[in-house]
Protein backbone atom coordinates (compact mmCIF):
# COMPACT_ATOMS: atom_id res chain seq x y z
CA UNK A 1 0.00 0.00 0.00
CA UNK A 2 2.94 2.31 0.71
CA UNK A 3 4.23 1.78 -2.81
CA UNK A 4 0.80 2.52 -4.26
CA UNK A 5 0.41 5.74 -2.27
CA UNK A 6 3.93 6.91 -3.13
CA UNK A 7 3.26 6.33 -6.84
CA UNK A 8 0.00 8.26 -6.74
CA UNK A 9 1.60 11.09 -4.77
CA UNK A 10 4.52 11.43 -7.18
CA UNK A 11 2.90 10.59 -10.54
CA UNK A 12 -0.87 10.93 -9.87
CA UNK A 13 -1.26 7.31 -11.05
CA UNK A 14 -0.14 3.83 -10.07
CA UNK A 15 2.61 3.17 -12.57
CA UNK A 16 1.88 0.21 -14.89
CA UNK A 17 5.18 -1.44 -13.98
CA UNK A 18 4.30 -1.16 -10.30
CA UNK A 19 0.86 -2.68 -10.88
CA UNK A 20 2.39 -5.65 -12.66
CA UNK A 21 5.06 -6.07 -9.97
CA UNK A 22 2.52 -6.00 -7.13
CA UNK A 23 0.22 -8.56 -8.81
CA UNK A 24 3.24 -10.77 -9.45
CA UNK A 25 3.87 -10.94 -5.70
CA UNK A 26 0.20 -11.09 -4.71
CA UNK A 27 -0.37 -14.20 -6.80
CA UNK A 28 2.18 -16.11 -4.70
CA UNK A 29 -0.22 -15.96 -1.73
CA UNK A 30 -2.71 -18.00 -3.79
CA UNK A 31 -0.30 -20.87 -4.45
CA UNK A 32 -0.46 -24.04 -2.28
CA UNK A 33 2.88 -23.45 -0.53
CA UNK A 34 1.82 -19.98 0.63
CA UNK A 35 -1.96 -19.76 0.91
CA UNK A 36 -2.24 -22.00 3.97
CA UNK A 37 0.62 -20.42 5.94
CA UNK A 38 -1.59 -17.58 7.12
CA UNK A 39 -3.77 -20.10 8.97
CA UNK A 40 -0.84 -21.18 11.11
CA UNK A 41 0.41 -17.68 11.98
CA UNK A 42 -2.80 -15.60 12.08
CA UNK A 43 -5.89 -15.98 14.22
CA UNK A 44 -9.36 -15.80 12.60
CA UNK A 45 -9.66 -12.02 13.00
CA UNK A 46 -6.19 -11.47 11.53
CA UNK A 47 -7.02 -13.80 8.63
CA UNK A 48 -10.04 -11.64 7.79
CA UNK A 49 -7.90 -8.49 7.95
CA UNK A 50 -5.34 -10.13 5.67
CA UNK A 51 -7.94 -11.01 3.02
CA UNK A 52 -9.60 -7.58 3.30
CA UNK A 53 -6.24 -5.85 2.80
CA UNK A 54 -5.48 -8.16 -0.13
CA UNK A 55 -8.71 -6.99 -1.81
CA UNK A 56 -8.02 -3.29 -0.98
CA UNK A 57 -4.64 -3.47 -2.70
CA UNK A 58 -6.04 -5.43 -5.62
CA UNK A 59 -8.55 -2.65 -6.33
CA UNK A 60 -5.66 -0.42 -7.43
CA UNK A 61 -4.74 -2.91 -10.15
CA UNK A 62 -6.03 -2.79 -13.73
CA UNK A 63 -7.48 -6.24 -14.59
CA UNK A 64 -5.32 -6.26 -17.72
CA UNK A 65 -2.23 -6.78 -15.54
CA UNK A 66 -3.91 -9.76 -13.90
CA UNK A 67 -4.77 -11.22 -17.29
CA UNK A 68 -1.14 -10.90 -18.42
CA UNK A 69 0.30 -12.74 -15.41
CA UNK A 70 1.85 -16.16 -15.85
CA UNK A 71 -0.39 -18.12 -13.46
CA UNK A 72 -3.18 -20.70 -13.70
CA UNK A 73 -6.47 -19.44 -15.08
CA UNK A 74 -8.44 -20.17 -11.91
CA UNK A 75 -6.25 -17.72 -9.94
CA UNK A 76 -6.91 -15.04 -12.55
CA UNK A 77 -10.63 -15.77 -12.30
CA UNK A 78 -10.41 -15.51 -8.51
CA UNK A 79 -8.74 -12.09 -8.68
CA UNK A 80 -11.32 -10.91 -11.22
CA UNK A 81 -14.03 -12.18 -8.86
CA UNK A 82 -12.56 -10.22 -5.94
CA UNK A 83 -12.49 -7.11 -8.13
CA UNK A 84 -16.00 -7.82 -9.47
CA UNK A 85 -14.47 -7.25 -12.90
CA UNK A 86 -15.91 -8.32 -16.26
CA UNK A 87 -14.60 -11.85 -16.77
CA UNK A 88 -15.30 -11.95 -20.53
CA UNK A 89 -11.63 -11.39 -21.51
CA UNK A 90 -10.74 -14.54 -19.58
CA UNK A 91 -13.66 -16.52 -21.00
CA UNK A 92 -12.41 -15.85 -24.52
CA UNK A 93 -8.99 -17.25 -23.60
CA UNK A 94 -10.54 -20.29 -21.94
CA UNK A 95 -12.58 -21.15 -25.05
CA UNK A 96 -9.45 -21.12 -27.17
CA UNK A 97 -7.20 -22.98 -24.75
CA UNK A 98 -9.62 -25.75 -23.79
CA UNK A 99 -9.27 -27.11 -27.33
CA UNK A 100 -5.53 -27.45 -26.67
CA UNK A 101 -6.15 -29.30 -23.40
CA UNK A 102 -5.98 -33.05 -23.10
CA UNK A 103 -7.35 -36.03 -21.25
CA UNK A 104 -4.78 -37.95 -19.23
CA UNK A 105 -4.72 -41.74 -19.01
CA UNK A 106 -3.46 -42.62 -15.53
CA UNK A 107 -3.65 -46.42 -15.79
CA UNK A 108 -4.05 -49.08 -18.49
CA UNK A 109 -5.08 -52.66 -17.77
CA UNK A 110 -5.43 -55.57 -20.17
CA UNK A 111 -8.60 -57.59 -19.56
CA UNK A 112 -8.65 -60.42 -22.05
CA UNK A 113 -9.21 -58.82 -25.43
CA UNK A 114 -10.05 -55.44 -23.94
CA UNK A 115 -8.13 -52.47 -22.55
CA UNK A 116 -9.42 -50.72 -19.45
CA UNK A 117 -8.37 -47.08 -19.40
CA UNK A 118 -8.67 -44.91 -16.31
CA UNK A 119 -7.95 -41.20 -16.40
CA UNK A 120 -9.23 -37.69 -16.03
CA UNK A 121 -9.82 -34.39 -17.79
CA UNK A 122 -8.30 -31.91 -15.34
CA UNK A 123 -7.09 -28.59 -16.69
CA UNK A 124 -7.08 -24.95 -15.71
CA UNK A 125 -9.44 -23.79 -18.44
CA UNK A 126 -12.52 -25.90 -17.87
CA UNK A 127 -14.32 -27.49 -14.94
CA UNK A 128 -16.39 -30.49 -16.00
CA UNK A 129 -20.06 -30.28 -15.04
CA UNK A 130 -22.45 -33.05 -14.06
CA UNK A 131 -23.96 -33.28 -17.56
CA UNK A 132 -20.59 -33.34 -19.34
CA UNK A 133 -19.15 -36.60 -20.60
CA UNK A 134 -15.84 -37.84 -21.97
CA UNK A 135 -16.02 -40.10 -25.02
CA UNK A 136 -13.44 -42.19 -26.86
CA UNK A 137 -13.55 -42.18 -30.65
CA UNK A 138 -12.05 -45.18 -32.46
CA UNK A 139 -12.77 -46.77 -35.84
CA UNK A 140 -15.48 -44.10 -36.38
CA UNK A 141 -17.20 -45.30 -33.22
CA UNK A 142 -17.95 -43.03 -30.27
CA UNK A 143 -18.02 -44.71 -26.87
CA UNK A 144 -19.10 -42.96 -23.68
CA UNK A 145 -16.75 -43.31 -20.71
CA UNK A 146 -18.12 -44.15 -17.28
CA UNK A 147 -17.66 -41.49 -14.68
CA UNK A 148 -15.02 -42.04 -12.00
CA UNK A 149 -15.63 -39.49 -9.24
CA UNK A 150 -12.52 -37.64 -8.07
CA UNK A 151 -12.06 -36.14 -4.64
CA UNK A 152 -9.96 -33.20 -5.71
CA UNK A 153 -10.64 -29.48 -5.33
CA UNK A 154 -8.67 -26.25 -5.38
CA UNK A 155 -9.63 -23.84 -2.61
CA UNK A 156 -8.21 -20.49 -1.50
CA UNK A 157 -9.29 -18.92 1.80
CA UNK A 158 -12.59 -20.79 1.79
CA UNK A 159 -13.34 -20.00 -1.88
CA UNK A 160 -13.67 -23.09 -4.08
CA UNK A 161 -11.91 -22.30 -7.38
CA UNK A 162 -12.17 -25.73 -9.01
CA UNK A 163 -14.08 -28.90 -8.22
CA UNK A 164 -12.81 -31.88 -10.22
CA UNK A 165 -15.49 -34.27 -8.94
CA UNK A 166 -16.84 -34.98 -12.45
CA UNK A 167 -13.46 -35.07 -14.23
CA UNK A 168 -12.55 -38.75 -13.79
CA UNK A 169 -13.44 -41.53 -16.23
CA UNK A 170 -12.98 -45.25 -16.88
CA UNK A 171 -13.70 -47.09 -20.14
CA UNK A 172 -13.04 -50.41 -21.84
CA UNK A 173 -12.15 -50.63 -25.53
CA UNK A 174 -11.03 -53.52 -27.78
CA UNK A 175 -7.33 -54.28 -27.44
CA UNK A 176 -6.85 -53.66 -31.18
CA UNK A 177 -8.17 -50.10 -30.84
CA UNK A 178 -4.68 -48.90 -29.95
CA UNK A 179 -5.19 -45.44 -31.48
CA UNK A 180 -8.10 -43.21 -30.52
CA UNK A 181 -9.24 -39.65 -29.80
CA UNK A 182 -10.81 -38.15 -26.72
CA UNK A 183 -13.97 -36.09 -27.15
CA UNK A 184 -15.60 -33.87 -24.54
CA UNK A 185 -19.36 -33.51 -24.89
CA UNK A 186 -21.27 -30.78 -23.09
CA UNK A 187 -24.99 -29.99 -23.41
CA UNK A 188 -24.07 -27.29 -25.93
CA UNK A 189 -20.99 -28.53 -27.73
CA UNK A 190 -18.66 -31.39 -28.66
CA UNK A 191 -14.92 -30.72 -28.45
CA UNK A 192 -12.29 -32.98 -29.97
CA UNK A 193 -9.35 -33.16 -27.60
CA UNK A 194 -6.12 -35.16 -27.82
CA UNK A 195 -5.14 -38.17 -29.91
CA UNK A 196 -3.63 -41.20 -28.14
CA UNK A 197 -1.60 -44.06 -29.56
CA UNK A 198 -1.10 -46.75 -26.90
CA UNK A 199 1.64 -48.59 -28.83
CA UNK A 200 3.58 -45.40 -29.43
CA UNK A 201 3.36 -44.47 -25.75
CA UNK A 202 4.49 -47.97 -24.74
CA UNK A 203 7.48 -47.94 -27.10
CA UNK A 204 8.49 -44.48 -25.85
CA UNK A 205 8.55 -45.76 -22.24
CA UNK A 206 10.58 -48.83 -23.24
CA UNK A 207 13.23 -46.82 -25.09
CA UNK A 208 13.49 -44.32 -22.24
CA UNK A 209 14.34 -47.18 -19.89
Amino acid sequence: MTLLMDSIKKYDIVLPYLQFLIVYHMKLFLYPNYRDIYKSVLDQHEQKVFVDDFIKILKFIDPQFIKEQDMPMYYKEFMFHLLKANIEPLENIKKERVLQSSCTVTSTKIKGLRLELTGHFINQYYEMKENDRVYIKYFNRLKKCKREELKKTIEVWGYKLRDFRHAGFVVEIPIWAFAFDFVLKTPNDALELNHVNIFKSLFTRIFKK
